[in-house]
């Protein structure tokens, strides 16, 4: 960094270009451009990224550009540690090359790394904004965080989405520009991440990419559902039960554990890099940015540390962090222990204050209510200041925290099982030390001590005291070897204590010894002072001062050091006036020499010396007043910020001013924003200037463009409400507006016209919604939708109206619903009344609604009944079974009267009936079944007795049946008049007749009278006794079936007699001529005819 007046010059160019912008006489282009350059030709610290920042933010600008740059500056999130790293080594130094980067073109690593470091000039950079897609996988979504190693984006990872992948967002961090130009941090960047991508654990958040797109670099990692652990803890202010912790604690204690046994440290461990679902209780550890390894030989010292680009959160981080000390897992231990000690109780253990001040102040963590002894204990032994003191990992603060009395009991067994051993060993010392060792393994030893290597200190620690004080006595060059290397490490005490303390006796009355440390801590005392560490440098003395207080040489630096920061101080209190007192510039351009100054004080001194700094009221007073009256109100705004940032105290003239600018603001807003909204937003702020104080609107509407904009926006709007009959809101803007125009004025008068439009209009919309109504009242069946519609219409614009309450809605609708139930239309007349109802609740509780209702649902259960009946009638029917269709009909009979059987149900299946009668009377009469014809048709003459078809279909039976006697007659005769008589030819045709009408031979006996003269005229032909006893059988059997006519069988017996007269006559004849047995047979078969008494007596007596 430059000199402080040069830094003031470049401070000052970079604010003159911002306000030229913001006056429109300079592009974001040349603002970007200046700020590279700035940014290159500069190696700025912190304080001076902050101010740069600061300027930034205060001028606000367009919220894109703002980012833009602040991101290019790139934010610090906690204090930067300035670390002492050897230079690059040579490129001929082979020996201290990057192994894992090496030289060869072939690897990944250095191809990865090429790509990384091209940085096309020609595209240049790009604005970082959602929508903005990364190497045409990764599609920003929305910025989530920023951290010291750049922002982090939440991004859609489009190959998972085209694939329906569950997991398919990513989270993005897109490296900043501090990291981007150093080289080594690149290379660095590179090694770091291979060696975190191997991190795989359930706990850690997974790295997937390390690549570049359109010069930005970036990492693609796993996106977390949840939040920062820190939002939890602020949530349970008091802390959280250690049972409902253990899950969350145990996630932490994993994922360190993990890293540590992969060599891997943490380095910035804090509530804000854990991430903590509370949905599925799990942790995740985020942010390896600054993690080192742990092994120092593995670690090269030449390579680039990325922990110089990169920030520790003070208040997590170790003593041996803040004294910048090899890389320990016990750091991270301090650092959980911490964050378990706040999620137990809500807050920090020290109150947030660095390790080194909380140790030189003997601070201790309160016990938290809750915890056991032994669980307190578990807790504060993770958070003892010195490293050799403190839980040596994170599984063992995790056992010793939730099993204390186990830990315990193995401590006791173990002291039980090697008590004696060890009694048994320190005993024996004496007698075999230095035997286990070879003369060659111990000039090694002393050849790695001398050389000053870790393996030999390593070494020289295993040995006992005993070993160790034998061998520093055999060779006093080890006393001053040992030391130099203790002070190639941050804290070299710390190292020198690790030795027994006999060990640390000898090492610190060496002559050499004493020399060294004394030199080499001067230096240290003299590099803290220089960089305004005074608190530092004074910790050292008392440091050095305790090993040797004798020395004069370091009372005198001791003494020295309140000087020289008194001395600092007078300095910096002379610059900040200075600066006051320059009148060539404004304040705006001495704000950073002031809040450097300022800054610097703090660092150094305590409140009396800021409080008595030159008083800046009168100054800031003339400037920001001079910006109010101007109109520079951004100017003002950011006057009184920085006034605040350096004092921040209760001023009564700085509170008038910032009231002063309020109200400036106030009014130069609302003239904007009337001058730029929309409608929406204009209506909004109509509402919002109607409220302000009378001055306030007549200020704004003093500016003629806001004025012709709010009428303007009157007379549109108005329009637009009535076009959509909204003409109570037309009538609210104008209220609004002559509210808020003064009288007389034009505005007054456009806005009294178009209120008696609104007024006119509204009477016209009325009068049309009425004519709709009643145009629906005459429907059959009125669309309900659209009388609430009107119903709704009329309530908003003119609640009272007579229309509103639908007036003749019980005449209309009673009577279309009594209509309705006439025609048998039940679901027309179910609708009527649900919409009566719908329409006017009140009307269902009239007795009117009541009957009607009642009405008709007895009329349509009514229906209903006959209906099913019906549809069992038509189902008998359909079956073809005539059975059933008779059954349906007697239940009719007895279910209904004959009047409904007749007018309903039999009317409305008159058809069905018939055809199918029909066709079964034409079925039987083909079968000849005349019988079963009649009674179908008496069946139907019975239910239809009056109608013309029962004529046609019993014309049709009888003509049938007519046919079919004649027919079965004439077969007959031709029997009778056969030369030989059968019985069963002449009476098997009139047994047919007989069944198919049971009284012809009632009417008809004719046949009989022929077949008993056929009979008589046979008897005397020779050989006829045969065919008259087939013939006589058969009659015998006709005469005794059913339903043959009394007269038939008076007849039969008529005949009988006849025939037997003549078997007498006959018989006597043959009697005569000597033929007696053939007179018997005469005779016999006269007897057997069963004639009357006097012919069988006859026939007995000639009988021989």
């Amino acid at each position: 960094m430059k000199s402080s007046d040069s830094w003031q010059k470049i401070k000052s160019d970079f604010s003159q270009l911002i306000h030229s912008f913001k006056e429109g006489s300079s592009t974001a282009d040349s603002i970007i451009k200046q700020l590279n350059l700035l940014l290159s030709e500069n190696d700025l610290d912190i304080t001076a990224q902050q101010e740069l920042q600061k300027l930034i933010l205060v001028a606000k600008l367009p919220q894109e550009l703002s980012n833009l740059l602040v991101s290019k500056i790139g934010e610090q999130k906690t204090l930067v540690m300035q670390r002492n790293t050897p230079a690059p080594p040579p490129p001929q130094d082979k020996k201290n090359e990057d192994p894992s980067l090496g030289q060869i073109p072939s690897t990944h690593s250095s191809s990865l790394l090429n790509s990384l470091s091209k940085n096309d000039e020609k595209i240049g950079s790009r604005v970082i904004k959602p929508g903005l897609i990364i190497r045409d996988t990764y599609c920003l979504e929305a910025k989530v965080g920023k951290g010291g190693m750049g922002e982090v984006w939440k991004a859609l990872d489009l190959i998972q989405d085209a694939g329906d992948a569950k997991d398919k967002f990513v989270a993005i961090k897109l490296i900043n520009q501090e990291i981007k130009s150093h080289p080594d941090a690149l290379k660095a960047l590179v090694r770091e991440f291979a060696r975190y991508k191997k991190l795989i654990h359930t706990n850690i958040v997974k790295a997937y990419e390390l690549n570049h797109d359109h010069n930005d670099i970036f990492i693609a990692m796993e996106y977390l559902e949840g939040a920062e652990l820190k939002a939890f803890i602020k949530q349970h202010p008091n802390g959280i039960p250690l049972k409902q912790a253990q899950p969350i604690i145990k996630s932490m204690c994993d994922a360190l554990e993990y890293a540590h046994t992969e060599g891997i440290i943490h380095l910035d461990f804090k509530p804000g890099n854990v991430f903590y679902n509370p949905k599925t209780h799990i942790c995740k550890v985020i942010d390896f940015g600054i993690a080192r390894l742990s092994d120092p030989e593995e670690r090269d010292k030449t390579r680039f540390d990325p922990g110089s680009l990169g920030a520790i959160t003070t208040a997590y981080a170790s003593c041996d962090m803040h004294l910048q000390a090899d890389p320990c897992p016990k750091d991270d231990v301090y650092s959980l222990a911490c964050v378990i000690y706040e999620l137990l109780s809500g807050h920090h253990p020290f109150n947030r204050t660095d390790a080194l001040i909380a140790e030189r102040k003997k601070m201790q963590a309160a016990s938290i209510p809750g915890l056991s002894k032994d669980e307190m204990q578990a807790l504060l032994h993770g958070l003892r200041f010195r490293a050799a003191d403190r839980t040596s990992s994170a599984k063992q603060l995790y056992t010793e925290l939730f099993s204390p009395g186990q830990l315990a009991k193995q401590k006791r067994n173990q002291l039980y099982i090697f008590g004696p051993i060890l009694l048994v060993a320190l005993t024996a010392v004496p007698f075999f030390l230095y035997k286990g060792y070879e003369h060659w393994q111990l000039t090694q030893l002393s050849a790695d001590i001398t050389q000053l290597t870790p393996v030999g200190t390593a070494n020289f620690q295993q040995l006992s005291p005993n070993e160790q004080k034998e061998l520093l006595q055999d060779n006093p060059a080890h006393h001053l070897a040992l030391v130099q290397y203790a002070a190639s490490k941050q804290d070299t005490l710390l190292e020198i204590n690790k030795f027994d303390s006999k060990i640390q006796q000898i090492l610190f009355t060496n002559r050499k010894v004493r020399a060294f440390l004394l030199s080499h801590y001067r230096n240290k005392i003299e590099q803290a002072i220089n960089a305004d560490n005074f608190q530092i440098a004074q910790l050292l003395a008392e440091q050095i001062l305790k090993k040797y207080p004798d020395s004069s040489q370091l009372m005198k630096i001791s003494a020295n050091i309140d000087v020289q920061k008194n001395h600092r101080l007078t300095t910096l209190q002379q610059e900040y006036q200075q600066c006051l007192a320059d009148k060539s510039q404004n304040l705006i351009e001495l704000f950073p020499c002031l809040q450097q100054a300022q800054a610097l004080i703090e660092k150094i001194a305590t409140a009396e010396a800021l409080s008595s700094l030159p008083n800046i009221t009168e100054r800031y007073h003339q400037e920001i007043s001079d910006a109010i009256t101007i109109k520079e109100l951004s100017l003002a705004e950011e006057l009184i910020a920085n006034w605040h940032s350096l004092d921040n105290a209760e001023i009564t003239v700085r509170a008038q001013l910032e009231q002063q600018l309020a109200y400036t603001n106030k009014i130069e807003n609302l003239v904007l924003q009337v001058n730029s909204a929309s409608a929406a937003g204009l209506n909004e702020l109509i509402a919002l200037l109607a409220n302000q104080d009378p001055d306030i609107q007549q200020a704004v509407l003093a500016n003629t463009e806001a004025r012709q904009y709010l009428i303007s926006f009157y007379q549109e709007l108005i329009t637009d409400n009535l076009a959509k009959h909204d003409f109570i809101a037309a009538k609210n803007l104008t209220t609004t507006g002559l509210n808020l125009f003064a009288k007389g004025s034009e505005e007054y008068k456009n806005l009294s016209q178009l209120t008696k439009k609104i007024n006119k209009e509204r009477a016209l919309y009325l009068a049309n919604q009425k004519q709709l109504y009643l145009k629906q009242l005459v429907q059959k069946h009125p669309d309900i939708a659209i009388i609430q519609a009107i119903q709704k219409n009329i309530a908003a614009i003119a609640p009272n109206n007579p229309l509103a309450q639908l007036p003749k809605l019980l005449e209309s609708y009673s009577k279309k619903i009594d209509v309705a139930i006439m025609d048998l239309q039940f679901d027309l007349a179910d609708q009527l009344l649900i919409d009566w109802k719908t329409l006017k609740s009140a009307d269902a509780d009239t007795e009117i609604f009541i009957q009607l209702s009642a009405k008709n649902q007895q009329k349509s259960q009514e229906f209903a009944h006959i209906r099913k009946a019906s549809a069992l009638l038509q189902e008998a029917i359909n079956s073809q079974q005539i059975t059933q269709i008779v059954a349906r009909l007697t239940e009719l009979k007895v279910q209904f009267p004959e009047a409904k059987q007749r007018d309903t149900i039999l009317l409305s299946n008159k058809e069905l009936l018939f055809n199918f009668y029909r066709e079964y009377i034409n079925a039987t009469v083909q079968q000849n079944d005349f019988e079963t014809a009649n009674q179908a048709l008496q069946q139907i003459q019975a239910v239809f007795p009056n109608d013309k078809q029962i004529g046609a279909i019993t014309k049709s039976i009888h003509k049938a049946q007519n046919l079919y006697i004649n027919k079965l007659l004439q077969q007959s005769r031709l029997a009778i008049n056969a030369d030989i008589l059968k019985g069963a030819a002449i009476f098997t045709p009139l047994l047919s007749i007989q069944a198919s009408d049971k009284l012809y031979f009632k009417n008809n006996p004719k046949i009989f009278q022929e077949i008993e003269q056929k009979l008589i005229s046979t008897i005397n032909t020779e050989g006829s006794l045969p065919q008259l006893q087939s013939v006589i059988n058969h009659w015998d059997s006709f005469i005794q079936s059913e339903h043959t006519p009394i007269k038939s069988k008076k007849q039969y017996n008529t005949a009988k007699n006849k025939i037997a007269i003549r078997c007498l006559l006959n018989g006597r004849k043959l009697k005569k001529q000597d033929k007696p047995q053939e007179a018997n047979k005469f005779f016999m078969y006269g007897l057997s005819l069963e004639p009357i008494n006097s012919i069988k007596n006859a026939l007995e007596k000639e009988l021989l």
